[in-house]
């Protein structure tokens, strides 16, 4: 019979424990989320359901929501990053083998299919990359650390009516640091508003069903207003001494007005 030294027996233990639980955060989920989600109508056994095996909060989530690329990058690095010629090759493949089911959705909503596989390739990359983290844990994270606690707070609820009605079981409720689910990266409220059943089985499946996931995503688009026969957008040059206060989402105006203001196109197109 062979006797474990002292170091190793410590280590086996050390390895069989599990982490201690952050006690204030434990304390946070009972004292403060619970009381929230119950006044929401929802019930105990789901609350501990969904939170099961929940004892800290996610280092990640934190980490992810102070590095967004998208907010952190020039556009060219931005699109340097995302827009892969090995990505445009799986794009290209899509089209071809899901020609038929981007061209029926797009009829429907009236929404290109290149948009679509555009939000599917850097959203997921087309379905390989759909999100692990516990969408409750990062929501949880979110609002115990004081972060988007507005937006957390709004998506806590959601994603429990998520719960609730059966569609996700709470072991496999996963998706972004952000609880953004999916092919397409749906966060709870826009699912609850916007997820479509495509393949008619009765269930509106973001997660393993890409015809439901893209006829999501353009029943989304085409609730929020688009247009077909608009351009995504336009590169400009900025006139010398512009006000770069009106740079940003706050400002809005018409191209005429920008135009106005001196913005040109920078192909030199009108």
């Amino acid at each position: 019979m062979r006797i474990l030294s002292t170091a190793t027996a410590l280590a086996a233990l050390v390895l069989a424990t599990p982490a201690l639980a952050d006690a204030k955060f434990t304390g946070f989920i009972e004292k403060t989320l619970w009381p929230r989600v119950k006044a929401a109508g929802f019930s105990r056994d789901l609350f501990d359901e969904a939170f099961a095996g929940i004892t800290e909060p996610d280092p990640a989530v934190l980490k992810l929501a102070n590095n967004q690329p998208e907010f952190n990058s020039k556009t060219s690095e931005y699109l340097a990053k995302a827009v892969t010629p090995a990505r445009i090759q799986t794009g290209q493949t899509a089209v071809a083998n899901d020609g038929a089911l981007l061209a029926a959705i797009e009829k429907k909503y009236g929404v290109s299919r290149y948009a679509l596989l555009g939000i599917w390739g850097i959203e997921s990359n087309f379905g390989k990359d759909l999100g692990s983290m516990s969408v409750m844990r990062s929501l949880a994270t979110l609002i115990y650390s004081g972060r988007k606690t507005q937006y957390a707070n709004e998506q806590l609820i959601a994603a429990f009516r998520i719960l609730q009605k059966g569609i996700r079981k709470p072991d496999h409720f996963t998706g972004s640091w952000a609880a953004a689910m999916g092919h397409t990266q749906f966060i709870p409220t826009s699912y609850l508003s916007y997820a479509q059943d495509w393949t008619g089985d009765g269930q509106k499946d973001i997660w393993g069903s890409k015809e439901d996931a893209l006829a999501s995503t353009a029943h989304y688009l085409a609730k929020s207003g688009w247009k077909n026969d608009r351009p995504w957008g336009f590169e400009v040059k900025l006139p010398k001494g512009f006000n770069r206060a009106l740079i940003g989402r706050k400002t809005w105006k018409t191209i005429g007005d920008w135009q106005k203001l001196g913005l040109a196109r920078a192909d030199g197109a009108a």
